[in-house]
């Protein structure tokens, strides 16, 4: 039985005990999967962080695509089995994340009128020019939405157990100061 109170701040919270789980090897950290990082925000390194990310990462072999000169479904076989996920954790204060919240409803609603518009293009009986432009229009936009929303983590390499992480400079600028 655990003696721990429910309402105690989680371990993984402490800044102390989730730099040790993390090491960098230039700008980029070397994590095990699940990766907890520290409460420090990983756009701008502030201290005073209020929102908690959770992302999966995949690292698969870029090798991999050559797969698709054989079959598209040999593709797919390699894929899944040579996939690497990653879980990781990580801190944004209010103002990332409220950028980070305002990028994700705007992709939503772009991407929500793009499939209304396809809807409404089968609903016409009548071919018509007029929705073919904002359609166009709604696609781009939600593609614009969906990259500037990407968060810029991403796996560089895995080997030995450990993963090589791009995009968390922030915190190991603030640790060494």
């Amino acid at each position: 039985m655990n003696n721990s109170s429910p309402y105690e701040t989680p371990k993984s919270f402490d800044p102390e005990t989730s730099m040790k789980n993390i090491s960098f090897d230039g700008n980029v950290a070397v994590v095990k999967n699940p990766a907890i990082l520290p409460n420090i925000c990983r756009k701008c390194g502030a201290t005073e962080c209020d929102a908690r990310i959770k992302k999966t990462l995949t690292k698969v072999n870029p090798i991999i695509i050559l797969w698709i000169l054989l079959s598209p479904l040999i593709l797919i076989i390699a894929y899944l089995i040579t996939n690497k996920k990653l879980k990781i954790e990580y801190s944004l204060c209010e103002n990332c994340y409220k950028k980070y919240k305002a990028f994700k409803i705007l992709e939503a609603i772009s991407w929500l009128s793009f499939f209304g518009m396809i809807f409404a293009a089968v609903l016409i009986t009548e071919p018509t020019p007029y929705l073919m432009l904002p359609m166009l229009i709604s696609f781009l936009t939600a593609l614009f939405f969906t990259a500037i929303k990407e968060n810029g983590l991403s796996v560089k390499k895995y080997q030995d157990g450990y993963f090589y992480v791009k995009g968390i400079e922030k915190i190991n600028d603030r640790n060494q100061s």
